[in-house]
């Protein structure tokens, strides 16, 4: 019995297409994990600001949780104060940095007047009610 088996023989252009579509669908979900974990765990970004001239970038997180509203402040990238006990709704959450770009201050007003600052050069923080 003669057996008929054919080879498959791809051209460098298609393998160069089919590695392309995988790369582009690894990095897609990737991208997809990476996002929707930050967004149940950190929240959404409610404002950024760079300082100037840029050396260093605030954001302000905001998560929904039962009823509550979970609000995280990131220096860089790392979280330097974390709370769930606001009420959900808008906070009118602001950033200030100094002239010099080494201390910021937030600040949330939407229950009650309460104020976060940190020293980037000493490394700092304290938060008033």
């Amino acid at each position: 019995m003669n057996e008929y088996r054919a080879e498959m023989k791809l051209t460098p252009v298609e393998r160069y297409l089919i590695g392309f579509a995988l790369g582009v669908a690894v990095t897609y979900l990737t991208w997809g994990a990476g996002a929707v974990t930050e967004f149940f765990l950190t929240g959404s970004p409610v404002l950024c600001q760079d300082s100037f001239p840029r050396y260093h970038t605030a954001c302000i997180y905001s998560r929904f949780g039962l009823g509550d509203q979970a609000v995280t402040f990131q220096i860089d990238g790392e979280s330097v104060f974390h709370t769930e006990d606001f009420p959900g709704g808008d906070l009118r959450e602001r950033i200030a940095w100094d002239k010099d770009a080494r201390r910021v201050t937030f600040h949330i007003d939407g229950l009650g007047d309460r104020t976060f600052a940190a020293d980037l050069k000493t490394e700092l923080a304290r938060s008033t009610r």
